[in-house]
């Protein structure tokens, strides 16, 4: 019996620890609270500090983007991604996901105006050494308001910054939503 009770309570502390380093939400701006999007990576090291700013280099390519989408319409697309730097990315951060770094879009109005400040997020299978490059599907739903737009995809550091926003180019695919 005592053996039992032992077995429940390191149970129900694993699912506590599990839902707190999992649970939560990610705003635009990566020096929010943000909680990583979809699967947590199981390999990688723990990331305990920002990337140096020669860290926030990187190359975004996808074959054969939609020109076109439905208003709302949800698409995955394989993105390639090339580590451009000389530091290693982390796949893992901190338990409030401060320092993963994740792949990430936005979409931009005609304007160059954000509608879409925080579409999606594709985590790190593991760490990713510099030059190496890897494929990352990532989930992209257009706007539900029909018109031209822009959606930019981009490397991001949560709760440090986008890699735009270090001199990274990110890629950006000009997509009509169109009813």
């Amino acid at each position: 019996m005592k053996l039992r009770s032992i077995v429940i309570v390191i149970s129900v502390l694993f699912s506590c620890a599990l839902f707190f380093s999992c649970g939560g939400n990610h705003a635009d701006n990566p020096t929010a609270t943000s909680a990583p999007a979809g699967p947590m990576p199981v390999k990688g090291t723990t990331a305990a500090a920002a990337l140096p700013n020669e860290g926030f280099k990187a190359v975004i390519t996808v074959a054969n983007p939609p020109a076109t989408m439905k208003p709302g319409e949800t698409q995955t697309l394989k993105f390639k991604i090339k580590n451009a730097s000389s530091a290693a990315w982390p796949a893992r951060g901190q338990a409030d996901a401060k320092y993963f770094v994740k792949l990430g879009d936005r979409w931009f109005d005609a304007d160059d105006k954000a509608v879409k400040k925080d579409d999606g997020r594709a985590a790190l299978p593991d760490d990713v050494a510099p030059g190496a490059e890897i494929e990352l599907p990532l989930r992209i739903t257009a706007p539900t308001t029909p018109g031209d737009y822009v959606v930019e995809v981009d490397m991001v550091q949560e709760l440090v910054a986008w890699f735009r926003d270090k001199g990274s180019e990110p890629l950006k695919l000009k997509i009509k939503v169109q009813g």
